[in-house]
C-alpha cells in the first residue's frame, strides 16, 4: 500500500474519531439534561449514539495501532473480544434504527392504538443489546489468534461453520430485512402524513403537528438512507472476499480501507444530520456549548475584553423563561391525558394517553369528548334505571 494512501487513511480515521466521539457524547448530553427532549423517539436515539460510540472507539484505535505498530499487540484474549465488539455496535446500530421505524409507524399510522411508552423504550434497548450479543457468538467463536505471525484473524473452519454462509447470513439479517422493513414503514408513514384528514376520528389533522412530524421523520429517514449507503460496501467486500476470492486483486486493500473508512464516516455524521435537521438538537448543541464557555466568557468579562450585550441577556431570559414554560405545559398535558379520577365506563377508568401521532391534539381533544360522551350517556342510563326501579 503506497505511503500517500496510509496517510489519507490515518489522518480521515483520526478526524472521524475525534468528531464522532464528540458529536455523539453531545447528543447523549442533550437527551440527558433536557426533559423536554426525554420521548421514545430520543430515547432511541441515544441508544443508537452509544451504538455509535462503540463502533468508533472498538474500531479506530485497534486499527490505528495495529497499523503503526504492524502486528496485534492486544494479545490472544482480546482477540476474541475486540473484534466481535466491532460488530456488535453495527449490528445494534441496525436494530435501534428498526425500532426507530416500527415506532413511528405505529404511532403514526394506528394512533389510538396503545402506544409505546418510555418503560417499553428501555425493554427494547437491553433487547437490542441482547440480540447484538447473542449474534457475535459465532465470530467470536471464529476468531483465532496467531501467535507467530501475531495477527487476530478468522478460522470459521474450526467451529465447523462456512465463511460463506456467515457472510450471507450477516448480510441479510444485518442489511436486507431490515432495509426492506424500514423502506415499507417509511412509506406507509409518508402516504399518512400526505392526507389532510385523520384516519383515526375524521378531523383535519393540526396543521403545526403535522409539519414537525414530518421534519422528524425526515430526518430520521435521512438517517436510514445514509446507513444504507455507507454500510452496504463493506457488505459487497466480504462478499466479494469469500465467493470471488477477492484478496487476490491487487488493489483489494484500497476498496477494503475505503470501506471500513464509510462505515466509520456513518458513526460521526448522525449529530450532524441532527443538528442540520432538528431545532430542538440544534438548539441543546448550541446551549451545551455556552456552558462549556462559560469559563471563558467569565474571564474575558472580568479582564475587560468583553462587555455584556443587554439585549443578548434579555433575549436569552426570555428563552429560558419560555422554555420553563413549555415544560411545565407538558407535564400539565401529561398529567391531564394520563388521570381521569372519578371518570368511569362500567367501572372501568378509560385510559386517556396523549397520542404522539400527527393527527394531534384535535383527535386527542375529539377522542376525550367522545369517551366523557359515553360516559356521561353510561351515567344518565344508570339514573334513569334507578329512577325506574
Amino acid at each position: 500500500m503506497i505511503q500517500g494512501f496510509l496517510i489519507f487513511q490515518t489522518v480521515a480515521e483520526i478526524i472521524i474519531l475525534l468528531l464522532g466521539t464528540i458529536g455523539n457524547v453531545l447528543v447523549v448530553l442533550v437527551i440527558a439534561k433536557r426533559r423536554k427532549m426525554r420521548t421514545v423517539t430520543n430515547y432511541l436515539i441515544l441508544n443508537l449514539a452509544c451504538a455509535d460510540l462503540t463502533v468508533l472507539s472498538s474500531n479506530i484505535p485497534i486499527d490505528l495501532t495495529t497499523r503503526f505498530m504492524k502486528r496485534w499487540v492486544f494479545g490472544k484474549a482480546t482477540c476474541k473480544i475486540i473484534k466481535p465488539l466491532q460488530t456488535m455496535g453495527t449490528i445494534a446500530s441496525i436494530l435501534t434504527l428498526v425500532a426507530i421505524s416500527l415506532s413511528r409507524y405505529h404511532a403514526i399510522v394506528y394512533p389510538f392504538n396503545r402506544q409505546m411508552k418510555l418503560s417499553h423504550a428501555r425493554v427494547v434497548l437491553v433487547v437490542i443489546w441482547i440480540v447484538s450479543l447473542v449474534g457475535i457468538i459465532p465470530y467470536a467463536m471464529a476468531c483465532k489468534y496467531y501467535p507467530i505471525e501475531t495477527d487476530c484473524g478468522e478460522d470459521f473452519a474450526s467451529i465447523g461453520m462456512s465463511p460463506r454462509a456467515y457472510t450471507l447470513t450477516m448480510f441479510m439479517l444485518q442489511y436486507v430485512l431490515p432495509m426492506i422493513g424500514m423502506t415499507y414503514a417509511y412509506n406507509r408513514i409518508g402516504a399518512e402524513l400526505s392526507n389532510q384528514q385523520c384516519r383515526g376520528c375524521g378531523t383535519l389533522m393540526d396543521a403545526e403537528y403535522r409539519r414537525d412530524t414530518k421534519k422528524v421523520v425526515k430526518m430520521l429517514s435521512i438517517v436510514v438512507a445514509v446507513f444504507a449507503v455507507l454500510d452496504l460496501p463493506l457488505h459487497i467486500v466480504y462478499i466479494w472476499l469469500d465467493f470471488f476470492d477477492g484478496d487476490k486483486v491487487p488493489f483489494y486493500e484500497y476498496i477494503f480501507s475505503l470501506a471500513n473508512i464509510m462505515l466509520y464516516g456513518n458513526s460521526f455524521i448522525n449529530p450532524i444530520i441532527y443538528s442540520i435537521c432538528n431545532d430542538q438538537f440544534r438548539t441543546g448543541f448550541q446551549d451545551l456549548f455556552g456552558s462549556c464557555l462559560q469559563p471563558c466568557n467569565f474571564l474575558m468579562k472580568i479582564t475587560g475584553l468583553s462587555k455584556p450585550d443587554p439585549d443578548r441577556t434579555f433575549s436569552r431570559a426570555q428563552n429560558d423563561r419560555k422554555s420553563l414554560r413549555d415544560d411545565r405545559q407538558d407535564e400539565r398535558v401529561l398529567t391531564d391525558g394520563n388521570n381521569a379520577e372519578g371518570l368511569r365506563i362500567n367501572g372501568v377508568r378509560p385510559e386517556l394517553e396523549r397520542s404522539d401521532s400527527a393527527c394531534g391534539g384535535k383527535c386527542a381533544d375529539r377522542n376525550r369528548q367522545r369517551v366523557m360522551s359515553v360516559a356521561c350517556t353510561s351515567k344518565l342510563e344508570e339514573i334513569a334505571y334507578v329512577s325506574a326501579v
